[in-house]
């Protein structure tokens, strides 16, 4: 049975320490406030398991910082900071890659080969994490510059290494 410490106040106001053994929590306060007697403070001893305000503050601390990293991530530079955490995650971070780049060349190829030109379908295509690469692309491909240049550390080098470029 558990074992938990108080400190109250008797009816003529004088403060009282002790230790009651009662089942949980609650049924200590119970008892004690039967006593005529205002419970001003009740503690668990060590080792006993207790329900208290800072459990109670600890979900509530979690909860706003689950809430907070949601909410932070539905605005544009929240999902850039994600995006590129995850990129540079250790074990994660070359397979976050990997989806990313496959998950903008294939619509990227279903356009070309659908005949819709190439700097159109690379503008249809961009996701955020590749963004900046890709208006980067754009730009130089305009410019003159072969398709092959401004892509190929992002997704022609892949191609290449996985024996899948089409």
């Amino acid at each position: 049975m558990p074992t938990f410490t108080y400190t109250v106040r008797t009816p003529a106001g004088a403060t009282q320490r002790g230790r009651i053994g009662t089942a949980d929590r609650r049924t200590a306060a119970l008892a004690l406030r039967q006593r005529q007697l205002l419970v001003t403070s009740l503690r668990a001893q060590s080792g006993e398991p207790s329900s208290s305000l800072s459990d109670l503050t600890g979900g509530v601390v979690a909860a706003a910082l689950v809430w907070a990293l949601r909410w932070f991530r539905g605005t544009a530079s929240g999902r850039r900071l994600v995006d590129t955490a995850l990129l540079k995650a250790p074990v994660f971070g070359s397979l976050v890659e990997k989806i990313v780049v496959a998950s903008f060349a294939r619509p990227l190829a279903t356009l070309v080969s659908s005949g819709v030109p190439i700097l159109d379908s690379l503008a249809i295509t961009v996701n955020e994490v590749m963004e900046d690469a890709v208006l980067a692309a754009i730009e130089r491909i305009r410019q003159g510059s072969t398709i092959a240049e401004p892509l190929r550390d992002q997704m022609i080098e892949v191609g290449e290494n996985t024996s899948t470029l089409d």
